[in-house]
């Protein structure tokens, strides 16, 4: 469980290890003391590990969140509802299933764009938002077969894994913190609405812009997809 500063619960870096099996958890215990077995008289390490012990200052960071973890939680399972209240209407957007007996952190709000039906792929809504100053991520991409660092196995799982593929290809994360007012929720979510009503003309403009590198073409664009506050 990662518990770096984009978590909603964090401790500033890091991460905790869970198990309910004593040999793995004194394994754990061990790795995290550079491989250290303190069973042993001397200082020797069996095994290579890391230095990867808290620090206080997370320890700190970590119980001061505990506080207020659950209204955390609560808010942000507030704003995840309405923004598919909002956005539900609009089609060509997927939301994320949870299932039930089941409680969502929403450490992200993730959509998938299905540009058959919304008239954009998730790729030019993530450039029309970003004229509006709303900040997305692609969450996951790439998946980790197709990142250079696992080149050498991107050929060995080409084509097993299309659900993967699929939702890397159009995934997009909106906006969404603990603190999140509904209004900002809801300007985003009118943002999307009127970027999905000028679809295609937002798809020539980007088109033209890339092609030609047109800097007219963006100005249409931010006509376009202009994000007009809520009265």
């Amino acid at each position: 469980m990662g518990l770096s500063a984009t978590k909603v619960f964090t401790t500033g870096e890091g991460g905790l290890f869970v198990t309910n099996k004593a040999k793995i958890a004194e394994k754990v215990m061990e790795l995290r003391n550079y491989g250290l077995n303190n069973s042993l008289p001397h200082y020797d390490c069996e095994d290579l590990g890391l230095n990867g012990k808290m620090t206080e200052l997370g320890a700190v960071i970590g119980l001061k969140n505990l506080e207020t973890i659950d209204q955390m939680i609560l808010r942000r399972n507030e704003v995840s509802e309405l923004y598919k209240r909002n956005l539900k209407k609009i089609p060509g957007i997927i939301f994320q299933e949870i299932t039930a007996n089941s409680k969502c952190t929403f450490k992200d709000f993730p959509i998938l764009i299905d540009e058959k039906f919304f008239g954009l792929n998730r790729d030019e809504l993530s450039i029309a938002l970003d004229k509006e100053k709303v900040e997305t991520k692609k969450y996951f991409y790439l998946p980790i077969h197709k990142m250079k660092v696992y080149s050498n196995y991107e050929n060995k799982y080409r084509g097993f894994l299309p659900h993967t593929e699929f939702v890397s290809q159009n995934i997009l994360c909106l906006p969404i913190y603990s603190h999140m007012p509904s209004e900002v929720v809801e300007k985003i979510c009118f943002a999307i609405e009127r970027i999905h009503q000028h679809s295609q003309e937002i798809k020539k403009c980007i088109k033209d812009f890339f092609n030609n590198n047109d800097d007219m073409s963006l100005n249409i664009l931010e006509q376009k997809s202009h994000l007009v506050p809520i009265q």
